[in-house]
């Protein structure tokens, strides 16, 4: 489950940069086809900001999105 969610359920408010981060034991694994050993991957932080933002910039095709 999102960290944010769970926080929010709890009747925290967002602060700091580092609100909504999800431990370690919950990144991703990238594993290459070249043998390489495989890296953990730390989640994107998203914001709903953020999303409307991408969302603003799509639809004004700020970004050249086609």
């Amino acid at each position: 489950m999102d960290p944010k969610k769970i926080t929010c359920a709890r009747g925290e408010q967002p602060h700091g940069d580092d609100w909504g981060l999800e431990a370690e034991s919950q990144w991703g694994t990238l594993s290459l086809a070249d043998g390489s050993a495989p890296r953990k991957i730390p989640t994107d932080v998203a914001t709903i900001a953020g999303f409307y933002a991408g969302m603003r910039d799509a639809i004004l095709d700020e970004r050249n999105c086609r």
